[in-house]
């Protein structure tokens, strides 16, 4: 077996440098920075249609709201098919600049351009060709966003074996996706308060943030020419029947996938009542989502350095137990909110939210690398960016579902579509709202434990299986 390289890549020209599928050990900062950066971009995007599309289709062109969740859903389940194989195709790709940088690029420079494009619709002659604008532009919206997530979620089971370091590796991830959440989540909607909250408004907004997101994602296509990429005599050609045999036979990926499952399903139902919720319940609009966005980031910013350090040498499904627990009491928290409530305890609240909100990505992100790395020890292939690629399958098809079920949710309760930012609601629409920002997802909070507790893949068993005779020199496709 090849000798462990303990140190980073050399700064040298040419295509990145090339480690042993052994290799443990510590990475220099400068690399786990510029690598999280793109976070920003990523969690940019999916706050964005997750809180702002779903409301901008009702309250300001008008689209009845089934007809708003279909789209969205539509949109998003090609984005689902598009994941696997845009995974497939970052771990087959050979390049001067490697596998995985020329996908993130090109998604860079789509994703900027698809959210200006979103937001500033020109005048269409009718409703159904309002909707196909919308299908075109947000089906480029999300593929620009999978041609840079599924490379770069690909990299950091590249970068390291360390199960620690993972850790060390997401957290600067989710700290940086704290920092979009302050700037992008807490901007956006204050400035769009500031501006008006109309329609124009949205448009100027979505032309900032649009440069703001490429340029992020830009960043990290730079600053990651470094990082380690396995050998090319490790990347596998492999077939569809061995991609569904690598993951029906990796139990922790396929427990995780399902724990993921439930979340994010939460997360979009959440944020489609999320601005609903703000605007009709709580009276406080954009000016809401941007002080509970603030809050919650800057608290989970703080707090991101704790929880990776209070998960060192624990097992980490405990650890993120602790944080889903904490999440799902805070969602419960805000059925009891009121809009007389004053700002101390509801920045409290928010505070809360994003505290154990940090956890949970934390925890969560570093689980995934490890059922990667566990399928590469058993067989000796190299199939990185197939694991993130469904991973990422399983994400987008409960964001998917989350707006789809409250756009009819929405619509069969009366919610009133508009063209003025905000009408007089029914109360069925307001109980429908509370439901949707509290009391669903709390319950998909609490069935998501049933997942965690069945996940056993632990840091002891990663290392007995490197120590295993033949475990980590094996040729590329030698076990299956």
């Amino acid at each position: 077996m090849a000798a462990a390289d303990s140190g980073p890549a050399r700064a040298v020209a040419g295509p990145p440098e090339e480690h042993p599928p052994g290799y443990v050990g510590k990475l220099p900062l400068s690399l786990k920075a510029g690598w999280g950066v793109g976070s920003m971009g990523c969690l940019g995007m999916l706050f964005i249609v997750n809180v702002f599309v779903l409301y901008f289709l009702v309250n300001h062109l008008g689209v009845d709201p089934a007809l708003a969740g279909l789209i969205l859903f539509i949109t998003r389940i090609y984005d689902v098919f598009s994941d696997p194989m845009i995974g497939f195709l970052s771990d087959t790709t050979r390049s001067r600049w490697g596998r995985r940088r020329p996908w993130m690029a090109l998604g860079a420079f789509m994703s900027g351009l698809a959210l200006i494009l979103t937001f500033n619709v020109p005048a269409l002659a009718s409703m159904n060709a309002l909707a196909i604008y919308q299908l075109i532009v947000l089906i480029a919206y999300f593929t620009g966003y999978t041609l840079f997530y599924v490379p770069f979620m690909a990299m950091p089971a590249e970068m390291t074996d360390d199960y620690n370091e993972r850790t060390s590796i997401m957290a600067w991830r989710v700290g940086y996706s704290n920092f979009a959440g302050i700037l992008i989540g807490a901007g956006m909607p204050a400035l769009i308060n500031y501006l008006g909250a109309d329609r124009r408004a949205y448009g100027i907004v979505a032309i900032l943030v649009g440069i703001l997101i490429a340029a992020t994602m830009m960043t990290t296509v730079l600053l990651t020419r470094r990082a380690r990429e396995l050998p090319s005599s490790q990347q596998d050609r492999y077939s569809i029947a061995d991609y569904f045999r690598a993951l029906a036979n990796n139990r922790p990926f396929l427990t995780l996938a399902a724990l993921k499952a439930t979340l994010y399903l939460g997360v979009g139902v959440n944020g489609s009542a999320l601005l609903f919720y703000m605007t009709y319940f709580l009276e406080r609009g954009e000016g809401g989502v941007a002080l509970s966005t603030l809050a919650g980031n800057l608290a989970g910013l703080c707090t991101v350095p704790l929880w990776a350090h209070f998960s060192r040498g624990k097992d980490k499904r405990w650890v993120y137990m602790v944080a889903i627990v904490g999440s799902g009491a805070m969602l419960i928290s805000w059925a009891f909110a009121t809009p007389t409530e004053g700002d101390v305890v509801f920045v409290i609240r928010s505070c809360l939210v994003g505290i154990f909100g940090a956890g949970g990505l934390t925890i969560g992100f570093s689980m995934l690398p490890d059922t990667i790395e566990y399928d590469r020890i058993r067989t000796g292939k190299v199939r990185t960016a197939l694991y993130t690629g469904v991973l990422g399958f399983v994400e987008k098809t409960g964001f998917a579902l989350g707006p789809l079920l409250m756009g009819f949710y929405f619509s069969a309760t009366g919610l009133v579509e508009t063209t003025l930012g905000a009408v007089e609601q029914p109360d069925s629409a307001i109980t429908a709202i509370v439901n949707g920002k509290a009391w669903i997802p709390a319950t998909l909070q609490a069935l998501a434990l049933f997942w965690l507790v069945s996940y056993r893949l632990t840091e002891k068993q990663l290392a007995d299986m490197r120590g295993a005779p033949g475990a980590s020199d094996a040729p590329a496709g030698a076990r299956d």
